[in-house]
C-alpha cells in the first residue's frame, strides 16, 4: 500500500524535481508582490527596447517625408506620422532609450552621493548619524 508517494526501483521514494533558484524567486515574487513584479517587467521591457532601439525602429527618427505629414495609423506607420512626416513609433522607441538613460543615471548618481555621505556618518554614529540619515531620506 502506498501513501501517494512515488516509488522507484529499489523501494526508495522518488525525489521531486527542484526548480532553479531564479524560477522559484520569480514564482514567489508573482505570488507575494504582483504589482512589483509587473513594474519590474515593464522596466525590463523598456530597458530592452532602449538597448535594441536601432534594430527595432521601422524608419529613421530624423527622416522627413513631406508627403506623409500627419498621417493616421496604418500598416506602414503603426502610430502614424507627425507634422514633418516622421514615424511616431520610431521616435517613441528612441524616447524610451533616452528616458531609461536619464532615469538610471539619476538613480545611480543618487546612490553614489548617498553612500559617500552616509558611510562616514554611519562610522561617526550617534546624533550625527541620525541627522544625516534624515537628510538623505528627505533628499531621496
Amino acid at each position: 500500500m502506498t501513501n501517494g508517494n512515488k516509488i522507484v526501483a529499489g523501494g526508495r521514494p522518488a525525489e521531486e524535481k527542484r526548480h532553479s533558484f531564479v524560477f522559484d524567486l520569480f514564482k514567489r515574487m508573482v505570488v507575494e508582490k504582483p504589482l512589483g513584479t509587473f513594474g519590474l517587467v515593464v522596466i525590463i521591457v523598456f530597458l530592452a527596447i532602449g538597448i535594441f532601439a536601432k534594430y527595432l525602429i521601422p524608419f529613421s527618427i530624423i527622416q522627413i517625408n513631406l508627403h506623409m505629414i500627419n498621417q493616421p495609423s496604418s500598416s506602414a506607420h503603426l502610430l502614424g506620422t507627425d507634422f514633418l512626416g516622421r514615424d511616431v513609433l520610431s521616435r517613441f522607441i528612441y524616447g524610451a532609450r533616452s528616458s531609461m538613460e536619464v532615469g538610471l543615471g539619476a538613480a545611480a548618481l543618487a546612490i553614489v552621493i548617498s553612500v559617500l555621505i552616509g558611510a562616514p556618518s554611519a562610522f561617526i554614529g550617534g546624533k550625527t548619524d541620525m541627522i544625516v540619515q534624515r537628510f538623505i531620506d528627505v533628499w531621496l
